[in-house]
């Protein structure tokens, strides 16, 4: 992999590489997903670093020790409070109808194409999710994507540029690369994840398998704040995590 002068994609990676199993051990056998196809998808992924380290560095410097609110598609809150501001691909289009733009947003392209180039438009840095089932639209879509900083991401390492988080969907992944970041304190509003909600979709049909993949974010979320050193607390549906100052899971795996 080319990170040899990419610093922030290291140290990225050592931490991320801490809670990659997860994946493996909560949500392939759940889901059935086969390996070999995700790892496949990775690779569609840069082969050079250079554009991805800058959107890096610039979502390490905001994130790190700040305050983070995570805002999912039921919104509703107030975001005043918040140092940064990040969102799923679901939840982005409500903050920016209120003229909030969000640091980051994380998506897989599961989103109109009107509605992604005003995400693309209001965010600084989109983290784009390539999996098995969207290959063809990263490949479509890329074009589109070069207005704004993109960071590509997978759910099993890579030997691309890509950056394997080990999350699952839009939403666990805003808040996990919100803990790879350092931020010291993160509140996670407009989220249920006992019922899907399909506001950023035109057309969206009722599917049990939904509710089955908003229990497995929840639970990648609890087990990243625990292998990530953060406690977390739930109180009036909002969930929220607090770093605990020199955890030792916080130390990057050395490469």
């Amino acid at each position: 992999m080319q990170t040899s002068y990419c610093r922030v994609l290291r140290e990225l990676l050592g931490i991320a590489g801490k809670i990659l199993d997860l994946y493996t051990l909560l949500v392939e056998p759940a889901m059935g997903y086969l390996r070999h196809r995700e790892s496949i998808a990775s690779l569609q992924g840069p082969p050079l670093c250079y554009e991805e380290c800058l959107a890096l560095e610039d979502l390490l410097s905001n994130v790190k020790g700040s305050k983070v609110c995570i805002v999912g598609p039921l919104g509703g809150f107030n975001y005043e409070e918040c140092d940064v501001i990040g969102a799923p691909e679901g939840g982005a289009g409500h903050l920016i109808a209120l003229g909030v733009k969000p640091l980051y947003v994380t998506g897989d392209l599961d989103v109109e194409l009107k509605t992604l180039d005003i995400i693309l438009e209001a965010t600084r840095i989109f983290l784009i999710h390539i999996h098995s089932d969207n290959i063809e639209r990263v490949l479509a879509y890329g074009v589109r994507c070069r207005t704004t900083r993109v960071v590509y991401t997978s759910q099993v390492p890579t030997t691309t540029c890509t950056l394997p988080l080990g999350g699952f969907t839009d939403g666990d992944r805003a808040v996990i690369i919100a803990m790879l970041a350092g931020a010291r304190e993160i509140r996670i509003l407009g989220y249920n994840f006992k019922e899907p909600s399909y506001s950023h979709k035109s057309i969206a049909l009722r599917d049990e398998s939904k509710i089955v993949k908003l229990k497995l974010a929840a639970r990648m979320i609890e087990e990243s704040a625990r292998i990530l050193g953060y406690t977390a607390t739930w109180r009036h549906d909002v969930l929220t995590l607090l770093k605990v100052e020199d955890h030792p899971s916080m130390t990057p795996t050395r490469l």
